[in-house]
């Protein structure tokens, strides 16, 4: 159902129509999330991570994820794998993502030989001391949002809904979201984040997409912390998606001991 509603609004958009007026602003922000989080059944990336500091320093991530739906729009696993830089070589980290609840984390640090049990916390908190969140990586459900549709503006030329996305329980770093959703893909091209005082404080780019497996995907992005300044880039490469991956990769015994084929 996920596939066959996607490609109606897909073909609408590229006949011409305009799907917006049978569209509400919760069912764009759902479409975006099974757009943005749920292509394909399982898939596999590598991935070239780019933290920068206010002073030009950079600090370099390179992993390997894999991720496994559990069900459409719901459950999910995930597995990551990292390469570079050397301090943190061999390191893996498992996730079973609950989008309604508390997801389960675990990491294994190879230099103790020991498998950590993340308490689940907060879902805002920095991934690998990036400018992205746990919550950014693995998708906000849409349901702890109301969404309002805004309007409609075109963004690096393409056609975009403007919805405004206001948690219904309070976030500690932000006080509601302004997303760009793209009329043809449901990507979501840019979104921004505002405090109780209208400043904007965060901003996420897409900067490079395009199909993969008969998706379309984000390729590329950006995270800017406003006001520090930092930011934080991810490049998507070698991207594979519905290969099978098996459900004995997400588990305890590959984070100590990575399968080879699914992380090379």
């Amino acid at each position: 159902m996920k596939k066959t509603m996607l490609a109606i609004a897909a073909a609408l958009a590229l006949a011409g129509a305009n799907p917006a007026w049978a569209l509400t602003a919760k069912e764009i922000m759902e479409k975006a999330h099974l757009a943005v989080y749920y292509a394909g059944d399982d898939g596999k990336a590598h991935v070239h991570m780019e933290i920068v500091n206010p002073d030009g320093g950079k600090r370099i991530r390179e992993f390997t994820i894999l991720r496994k739906d559990v069900a459409e729009g719901g459950d999910q696993k995930f597995f990551v794998y990292f390469k570079k830089p050397a301090d943190v070589r061999g390191m893996t980290f498992l996730v079973i993502k609950h989008p309604l609840g508390d997801d389960e984390r675990k990491l294994f640090i190879p230099a103790i030989r020991m498998v950590k049990r993340i308490a689940p916390g907060d879902a805002r908190t920095a991934f690998v001391g990036s400018d992205y969140t746990y919550e950014d990586i693995s998708g906000r459900h849409p349901s702890k949002d109301n969404s309002e549709l805004l309007g409609e503006e075109t963004i690096n030329g393409r056609k975009a809904w403007v919805i405004k996305n206001t948690p219904k329980t309070p976030q500690r770093d932000y006080a509601w979201r302004k997303t760009w959703v793209d009329q043809e893909t449901f990507l979501v091209l840019r979104e921004s984040y505002y405090d109780e005082s209208g400043n904007e404080v965060k901003r996420f780019t897409m900067t490079k997409w395009g199909k993969v497996d008969g998706f379309w995907i984000g390729l590329a992005g950006k995270m800017e912390n406003l006001a520090t300044p930092h930011y934080t880039t991810v490049e998507f490469t070698d991207v594979k998606l519905n290969i099978g991956i098996p459900d004995t990769v997400f588990s305890e015994r590959s984070l100590r001991n990575p399968p080879k084929r699914w992380v090379k």
